[in-house]
């Protein structure tokens, strides 16, 4: 969208303008590349308690889609309920149901999607799921 500045001298109308608006920003590109369905490469969870990392293939079944409406539905291991709520803080952190969610990939066509929660003061789950966009 473009700022339009006019000037009206007696019968003439100058117009223009302003270069501040042209374009898209980093954030809104970014928006545009994440909007869409997601299949899952993979997926896992380490608890600290345990020590176990677990990682598996995805399957036809689990994805992530991320909507114009703000809502992502979602079938991994995340955490997160689906539908939920989502934004896009930068192209390294979405706030998913209040939640923080980082972004770990410098790829196009490639999320890297990791959390993190506290279970106690000393002990911690982690969940990762890597997405490429589907086509």
């Amino acid at each position: 969208m473009r700022k339009l500045s006019a000037i009206a001298t007696g019968m003439c109308l100058f117009a223009a303008c302003s270069k501040e608006e042209e374009g898209i920003s980093g954030i809104d590109k970014f928006y545009e590349t994440v909007t869409g369905k997601w299949q899952v490469v993979y997926q896992g969870q380490f608890n600290s308690t345990d020590s176990t990392r677990d990682t598996i293939a995805g399957t036809p079944a689990d994805f992530m889609e991320f909507r114009k409406t703000d809502t992502v539905y979602s079938q991994t291991v995340l955490p997160v309920p689906s539908p939920a709520l989502y934004s896009i803080l930068n192209v390294r952190r979405f706030l998913v149901n209040g939640d923080t969610i980082y972004n770990r990939s410098e790829t196009d066509g490639i999320l890297q999607l990791y959390t993190r929660a506290p279970l106690t003061d000393t002990s911690y789950t982690e969940w990762w799921v890597e997405l490429k966009k589907a086509p």
